[in-house]
């Protein structure tokens, strides 16, 4: 089990560096929106001389910040899920369950990796004013949805297999559900 754990580690420790990455790459997409849309709202209703390129540079930005910002939020245990039933409730194989769950959304992931890089390679649509290829953008399906499916991996099998309970820490305070004595009337609590 050390072994697994050492071998493990050096997962971990790639999904860290690759949340780094994500967090600066969201980080510089979200600075390129403001400034290709502040540019694009000023040459409209201002100077009254669109620039073609700035909606389809935001379009691509776009596309690329959903599915890099999914995958950090992949790794930050912050998608929807309806887990009301499954927490309140114990029951036999409710571990099992919670695992059948995970390889269900894991292998909807794998779904969309294919398409999503079938319709990238596959796109002969152009964009007129940059030049570029859609399949550009459509590649942030297939780049995200690996990323989400590696931050997944890493978390199953340190929740599952070596239980650290430590994965607890990425979940938001807004999964969590107040005790009754702490509610200060508000439907979350403090938030």
């Amino acid at each position: 089990m050390a072994r697994a754990r050492k071998i493990f580690s050096y997962f971990s420790r790639a999904d860290d560096q690759l949340v780094r990455l994500e967090r600066a790459v969201i980080f510089g997409l979200m600075i390129f929106l403001v400034i290709i849309l502040t540019l694009q709202v000023l040459s409209r209703y201002v100077f009254n001389a669109p620039l073609d390129y700035t909606e389809e540079a935001s379009r691509f930005g776009l596309i690329w910040l959903v599915f890099i910002g999914s995958a950090y939020a992949a790794y930050l245990n912050e998608h929807f899920v309806v887990r009301l039933l499954v927490d309140r409730i114990r029951f036999p194989g409710r571990t099992a369950y919670l695992v059948l769950v995970d390889v269900v959304v894991i292998l909807f992931f794998v779904g969309l990796i294919y398409y999503g890089a079938k319709l990238a390679w596959r796109n002969p649509r152009v964009e007129p004013a940059l030049g570029l290829s859609m399949g550009w953008a459509y590649l942030a399906i297939p780049v995200g949805c690996s990323l989400m499916i590696f931050h997944m991996l890493v978390a199953l099998v340190r929740v599952r297999v070596f239980g650290d309970e430590d994965y607890a820490k990425y979940e938001s305070e807004y999964d969590r559900i107040p005790d009754q004595a702490s509610s200060t009337g508000t439907e979350g609590g403090d938030r």
